[in-house]
């Protein structure tokens, strides 16, 4: 059996989240805090404004959501340069801290989204079934068909103050392209993509409360990120090293 390879998966997105217990201050000083994070990036559009929610799109690339209770940070676009998607989470959070007088980390978490495409479900399914992690029944069980079977493997570990989970499975994605209708004159129309992916998704979480002042976000994403390099060609070849 080939080894499969995680150099053939495209890093989609990964997730900073911060959890705390609500902080209050955002409702006073959320303008501040956008005008503070605005001068981070080129270009800063409002997606959702409300009094518990907010969030933002920095540059195409970056969204960005704080909330009365958890600020998420997710970069479209890190596997074009890890190093600056470390800086910009660390400094958003760094703001965050600051205008919200966080003490406490209730959780802390980082999801990594890679994605392998295939021409079609089928031939997903077989990179799936050929990394033997899974076993697919071949007939009936619970008085199902198996006949539209997805194959999911996954992995919970939790070691001390820290834990990840592991998942592999397939997934079909449909993104839309949809025109304004100040371009429809100019000959455009709406696309839409299907994509038949199997992807790697890894969460790496704390499982205890932290304090603001132990807690260091370049550390902790260039943690993972190394992580997530060295070990999930291995998770993906499990099965060969049995």
């Amino acid at each position: 059996m080939a080894l499969a390879s995680y150099s053939k998966f495209r890093r989609r997105h990964i997730t900073l989240e911060l959890r705390y217990d609500n902080a209050y201050l955002l409702w006073d000083r959320s303008g501040i805090f956008w005008h503070d994070i605005k001068g981070m990036f080129k270009e800063l559009k409002s997606r959702e404004i409300a009094p518990s929610q907010m969030v933002c799109v920095a540059d195409n690339r970056f969204v960005i959501q704080i909330n009365l209770d958890k600020l998420v940070i997710t970069d479209h676009r890190f596997g074009k340069d890890e190093e600056n998607t470390v800086q910009v989470m660390s400094d958003i959070y760094k703001v965050a801290r600051e205008y919200l007088r966080l003490t406490t980390l209730n959780r802390v978490g980082t999801r990594i989204i890679a994605a392998s495409d295939f021409p079609t479900k089928n031939r997903a399914f077989e990179f799936l079934e050929g990394l033997r992690l899974v076993k697919v029944p071949a007939d009936k069980m619970f008085g199902l068909s198996s006949s539209n079977v997805n194959p999911t493997y996954k992995i919970e570990v939790q070691d001390g103050d820290v834990g990840y989970t592991g998942q592999i499975y397939y997934q079909n994605r449909s993104l839309s392209i949809e025109l304004v209708p100040e371009v429809n004159d100019l000959g455009f129309s709406e696309q839409t993509k299907k994509l038949e992916e199997v992807v790697i998704d890894l969460d790496f979480f704390t499982t205890k409360p932290m304090s603001v002042a132990s807690f260091s976000p370049e550390r902790w994403m260039e943690r993972w990120l190394r992580a997530a390099k060295r070990d999930s060609e291995a998770m993906l070849n499990l099965a060969v090293a049995r």
